[in-house]
């Protein structure tokens, strides 16, 4: 049960911004980015560590874009309570403006849609967030959620080389499953960071940030159809599940966090810069069920700590050459109590170790980039189910190798292709061990009167164990943007 419970907490920190924009350009080059030279790539407090407070100097420009995208994943290679296929849909509205000195201001609104097909059992968005427990009912069927989200980021100059930044973003959706138990989302996201940067001189920035999250899935499971009663069941271990049966179940899943960060800016020569951040990350997930018509009753509560360090550097030995590297570290803990008996179910900790290196280099009579980066990871993570009397310590080596390319064909349309290929020895995720990961990706990029830019990117994904032919997950996007430097 640990290979398939500790999945999407292990390599996504838990404060993951909802509605950051994607980066076209870098998709198309495969995900190159220690030796890329990109506006949106720089090592400075916003672009590197989400500080909202440096979007005053990162931003100088109107602009809004338009971003629609399309996802699809597919394949046996899944744990049990992942959906046999799904197709994702959206699209997003980004728009910066400049206010002068009363500060700049960027809004973010967008939709989505998922369709996910097959779902085995379960009645959750998110089944895998690293607790020790699952709502599930009896049968396999479809879910589709869709829904808005908005939020905004406003910077201001408060003293010379003091800026303070304010970020929020709210996010709703509604999920509905076709089949039997008909099981009701009502899924919302709610965040808020305050961020403060200071320039001490030219090649020195300090950044601190706070975040909080707050995240509500509230269940509302019913046997329509048949009229009859509802069994649901709330798993605790692999062997052990409370069971719920009546007209009505309804269930909440509320969590809640903060998170401290701060970042370090040093660029110590014209054509060398380096940044830290480091981050501290507490939240807590809990199970409430109705007690006595309007009062909640807390079932069950889970706990977790993060800490990551981060470490980043550039330097650019030629005009045309640049050279880069990473060093990066997780740790994650957490555990899952039963809140009524206190009795402890399960604990579980990650550590992983990052080491990335990577260069660019631009063929100038060509008009031709082309980039490489090597990333390797160290993890080990070990786990206690004290309801199953289980212990799991599992450790491994990760590598991934990408590989990118640009093309400027005209003068103002470039070609764009990137080619990534690894392999896990151990898969946290899926639970799979030496499993093969490669990807490819083309895109494009037309400036049209220099008021009008447009890209696009398209790719495919796959991973699969060692040894398994057909046994394989794949994964289909593709996105445009349409970016108008006035409106």
């Amino acid at each position: 049960m640990f290979k398939n419970l500790l999945t999407a907490s292990v390599f996504l920190l838990v404060f993951a911004p909802f509605i950051q924009a994607q980066n076209l350009r870098i998709m198309s080059l495969g995900g190159i980015k220690y030796g890329l030279d990109d506006r949106d790539n720089s090592l400075n407090p916003y672009d590197f560590g989400g500080n909202p407070a440096w979007l005053i100097k990162d931003e100088k420009e109107t602009w809004q874009r338009i971003t629609p995208s399309f996802d699809r994943l597919w394949g046996e290679y899944k744990r049990p309570y992942d959906c046999e296929s799904e197709d994702k849909d959206g699209i997003s509205f980004t728009g910066v403006k400049p206010l002068g000195e009363s500060g700049t201001f960027l809004g973010r609104a967008f939709y989505s849609y998922e369709a996910r097909n097959d779902v085995y059992r379960s009645l959750e968005y998110n089944p895998y967030g690293g607790e020790a427990f699952f709502i599930t009912d009896t049968t396999k069927g479809n879910f589709r959620y869709d829904g808005p989200g908005v939020g905004f980021i406003y910077s201001y100059e408060l003293l010379p080389g003091l800026f303070t930044g304010l970020e929020a973003g709210y996010r709703l959706m509604d999920g509905l499953k076709n089949v039997y138990s008909a099981a009701k989302t009502l899924y919302r996201d709610v965040d808020g960071k305050l961020g403060l940067a200071y320039k001490l001189t030219n090649g020195l920035v300090l950044g601190l940030d706070f975040e909080l999250l707050d995240t509500q899935e509230s269940l509302e499971m019913k046997d329509e159809l048949s009229q009859g009663e509802v069994e649901i069941f709330n798993y605790r271990g692999e062997n052990y599940s409370t069971y719920l049966r009546r007209a009505v179940v309804k269930e909440k899943i509320r969590k809640q966090g903060r998170k401290f960060a701060s970042q370090i800016l040093y660029s110590p020569a014209e054509n060398l810069e380096g940044a830290v951040k480091a981050e501290f990350a507490l939240s807590e997930t809990k199970f409430l069920v109705p007690s006595n018509g309007l009062k909640e009753f807390e079932e069950s509560f889970a706990d977790f700590q993060n800490y990551y360090l981060e470490f980043r550097a550039k330097y650019t030995p030629l005009c045309n050459l640049i050279i880069g590297g990473e060093f990066s570290y997780l740790q994650k803990d957490s555990w899952t109590k039963n809140s009524g008996s206190g009795l402890l179910l399960w604990e579980w900790n990650l550590r992983r170790t990052t080491l990335g290196a990577g260069t660019t280099y631009k063929i100038e009579p060509l008009d031709l980039l082309l980039g490489i980066d090597y990333e390797a990871e160290l993890i080990k993570a070990d786990s206690s189910k004290y309801i199953d009397v289980k212990f799991n310590s599992v450790s491994g080596l990760n590598n991934n190798v990408r590989l990118g390319a640009e093309y400027r064909l005209l003068n103002d349309f470039y070609l764009r292709a990137g080619y990534s290929l690894g392999r896990k020895q151990v898969d946290l995720i899926s639970g799979g061990k030496s499993v093969a990961l490669k990807s490819a990706v083309i895109g494009a990029a037309i400036n049209i009167f220099k008021e009008t830019k447009i890209d696009f990117m398209a790719g495919y994904g796959n991973e699969a164990p060692s040894g398994y032919v057909d046994y394989s997950r794949n994964h289909f996007s593709a996105s445009a943007a349409v970016r108008l430097n006035s409106f």
